[in-house]
C-alpha cells in the first residue's frame, strides 16, 4: 500500500492508522502535533480508529515554538 506523507512517497505492508502510522514514524511526542487526510483534519480522538487507504495524501504538522 503506498500513501504519501507530507508529499513524499511511503510503501507499507499492511493498512495502519494514523496513531500506528505515527510510531512507525518515530513521532513520539503527540502533543502538538495536527494530521490531515486529504486535506481534512482529524481529530486526535479519532487517530486509532482512522485507518489510511492506499493513495491518501497524509499532512503531519508538528507546532515549534518561535521567538
Amino acid at each position: 500500500m503506498n500513501i504519501i506523507i507530507n508529499n513524499e512517497s511511503l510503501q507499507l505492508h499492511e493498512t495502519i492508522s494514523i496513531h500506528q502510522l505515527l510510531s512507525h514514524l518515530n513521532i513520539k511526542q503527540l502533543n502538538g502535533i495536527a494530521v490531515a487526510i486529504d486535506e481534512q483534519v482529524i481529530k486526535k480522538s479519532d487517530w486509532e480508529n482512522v485507518k489510511l487507504l492506499e493513495n491518501q495524501k497524509v499532512t503531519i504538522i508538528t507546532a515549534s515554538q518561535g521567538g
